[in-house]
């Protein structure tokens, strides 16, 4: 729910807010949730909490649009915390909808919910929580109330295992060696994480549209696919689309850019 001008918080509340450490938020023993150890003055809430009256809650889904596409919580709205429209979006809403507002994302370490829950109160937003256990979570708890590629699931097995993802990752060092003669390189970040470039003769590809029909190509010509997100999260979503599309010759890049640069840089340092 969004307070009026006259209802503002004052500027002294607002740094309470932000920095005063609240009881409810968690227990620093749960080691399960390392971001609660971070942002203490937010509120989390478990699957079981989200799911007991989850109509009585106005569930955002703050990651990429092509993220949402693949897997989302269901009556999720995709808001992505990446847009510059994220507030005016959500006044939108909160306006004709005022339930408690919950923020989720990716899961335990990924930050977008915890960012999208102190934007809002930056905003006068006041009644926002996080789900921090984030939609793979979700999906393996209450598969029947999730989407997946726009059907609701029927059961947890619908998920891609552990062991089949990691299958597929390669360090940065085997992941160069992969490059070769029919050999197309994806880059599946978004516009806004394109600021470190790690190799050439790259395709962006950052919507479910323009994945589509370059999975469609590469399947006809029979390349093999060499996919990089950030931080090596996103990949994941690409799977379930190259699993759908009989896929196997294809592999990620472990840990994303972020693990790239930080590998280069350590053997720049023992050189």
């Amino acid at each position: 729910m969004k307070l009026s001008k006259s209802g503002s918080l004052t500027i002294i509340t607002f740094l309470c807010l932000l920095f005063i450490p609240i009881s409810f938020a968690f227990n620093t023993s749960d080691s399960k949730y390392p971001l609660r150890h971070i942002f203490t003055n937010l509120e989390f809430i478990s699957s079981e909490e989200l799911f007991n009256d989850n109509h009585k809650k106005l569930i955002i889904d703050v990651r990429s649009k092509f993220e949402f596409e693949i897997l989302h919580i269901k009556d999720a709205i995709n808001i992505p915390i990446s847009n510059m429209s994220f507030i005016p979006s959500l006044t939108s809403i909160t306006d004709k909808d005022f339930r408690p507002i919950i923020f989720y994302c990716n899961g335990v370490d990924c930050l977008k919910s915890s960012h999208a829950a102190i934007k809002a109160r930056t905003h006068d937003f006041l009644n926002v929580k996080v789900y921090d256990g984030g939609v793979h979570d979700w999906a393996k708890t209450y598969p029947k109330h999730s989407v997946l590629l726009g059907e609701f699931m029927t059961s947890r097995d619908e998920l891609i295992s552990d062991s089949l993802f990691f299958k597929h990752n390669l360090s940065p060092r085997n992941f160069m060696k992969e490059i070769g003669i029919n050999t197309w390189i994806l880059d599946i970040r978004d516009p806004f994480q394109r600021d470190i470039k790690i190799l050439e003769n790259t395709t962006y590809a950052h919507s479910i549209d323009k994945l589509n029909s370059l999975l469609s190509r590469a399947k006809n010509e029979k390349v093999k696919l060499l996919i990089y997100d950030a931080v090596g999260r996103q990949v994941r979503w690409v799977q379930y689309l190259l699993e759908k599309e009989g896929f196997d010759n294809y592999y990620f890049l472990e840990g994303g850019v972020k693990n790239f640069v930080h590998e280069r840089d350590l053997r720049m340092i023992e050189e």
